[in-house]
C-alpha cells in the first residue's frame, strides 16, 4: 500500500490481514497513536515491521528491523524493490485484478 495520507481522512493500513509492513519516507511521526497501536497488533500476531528512514527515531525504535538510507534515496529503494517483483514475478496477481484498479490502470 503506497499510503501518502492523513490518517483521519483516509483510514490505516489493513493491519489486521497485513503479514509484513515496510514504511518509507517518513518525514514526521505523523499518524500517531492509532497507527502505532496497528503496527503493534501486526507484530502481536507475527507480523515484521521494517522502518527505511535516514535516522531511527519513534517508527524505527519499534521496528523490528532498521535500514538506514540516504536522504533523497528511498525513491530509487522502493523502485529495486518493484523491479525484484516483476523480475521474479513475485506480484499477487490474482489480487491485484480483484481487489485493486490495476486493470483499469494497465488497460488505459
Amino acid at each position: 500500500m503506497s499510503v501518502g495520507y492523513s490518517f483521519w481522512e483516509f483510514r490505516d493500513p489493513d493491519f489486521e490481514h497485513t503479514k509484513y509492513f515496510m514504511m518509507t519516507g517518513v518525514a514526521e511521526d505523523h499518524a500517531s497513536n492509532p497507527f502505532k497501536l496497528g503496527i503493534q497488533e501486526l507484530k502481536r500476531r507475527g507480523g515484521k515491521f521494517v522502518f527505511v528512514n535516514l535516522v531511527r527515531w519513534s517508527y524505527g525504535a519499534i521496528a523490528d528491523e532498521w535500514i538506514p538510507i540516504k536522504p533523497g534515496t528511498d525513491g530509487a529503494f522502493v523502485l529495486g524493490l518493484a523491479h525484484i517483483l516483476f523480475k521474479y514475478n513475485l506480484i499477487d496477481w490474482e489480487f491485484l485484478k480483484e481487489f485493486t484498479n490495476a486493470p483499469y490502470n494497465w488497460n488505459n
